[in-house]
């Protein structure tokens, strides 16, 4: 018996979800192992993550138990692919290995090219807000800051001190927070509004809806930022 699990890769944001096939027995290190066969990302440096909590390398217990692993379920794999050799792909839509007991499908260019159905609405038009209703310098430290505190927070998922932020912080406010859209984003980005000891702040709590919607703004944010940079420094020095 086994469940089927969808490996999504933060380093590469087109690249579509890789499903395994896990038996219930599996243990943490059988999970990696599975994971790192089918994404070619090496053990060594891949993070699995679900719900914010870091998958560990144990050779005991079952791990689907432990975390509560269901069927369809997203795991998030941190790192990046190793160079493989180009093989022939094969005809159907999938193709199938065996490791260990279980399978692993690989979608193929066909499936590959199908594209990702995502509700992003929310998040584009926080971005949008921020690009029309603020200055060009205004919205190039905005997305500054929200690659930073992003990517801080899929780095190290388990320190909360990269999860929380105080509404009356004046140098956030002023970075992002307090920027017209910046709210915005934030909300669309996973974190909700708490009050905490008589202070507002801004908290992402670590849950199977939070942390999809916290990587797919980084996805998004990522590659703005570094294009937005590009024309700043096109402006600065003309050819």
């Amino acid at each position: 018996m086994s469940i089927t699990l969808y490996l999504s890769l933060t380093s590469s944001p087109s690249s579509p979800r890789v499903s395994i096939n896990v038996p219930l027995e599996a243990t943490g290190a059988d999970l990696r192992k599975l994971s790192s066969e089918a994404t070619s990302v090496p053990l060594a440096t891949m993070k699995l993550i679900y719900r914010g909590r870091v998958i560990a390398d144990k050779e005991t217990g079952e791990v689907l138990k432990e975390f509560k692993l269901e069927n369809d379920v997203v795991i998030h794999v941190m790192g990046k692919p190793a160079a493989a050799a180009a093989e022939p792909a094969p005809s159907s839509s999938t193709a199938t290995t065996t490791a260990t007991g279980a399978s692993v499908t690989l979608p193929t260019a066909a499936a590959a090219a199908a594209p990702a159905t995502t509700d992003a609405s929310p998040l584009a038009s926080a971005l949008m807000t921020l690009r029309t209703s603020n200055s060009n310098d205004v919205y190039r430290t905005a997305l500054t800051t929200a690659d930073k505190l992003l990517k801080n927070i899929v780095s190290h998922p388990m320190e909360e001190k990269y999860r929380t932020i105080k509404k009356s912080n004046p140098a956030f406010n002023k970075r992002l927070g307090g920027v017209t859209g910046g709210e915005a984003f934030l909300l669309a980005s996973g974190f909700t509004i708490e009050t905490t000891e008589g202070n507002e702040v801004y908290v992402l709590r670590p849950s199977a809806q939070a942390w999809p919607r916290l990587v797919a703004a980084g996805e998004e944010v990522a590659p703005k930022n570094v294009e937005n940079k590009n024309q700043t420094q096109n402006l600065c020095y003309p050819a």
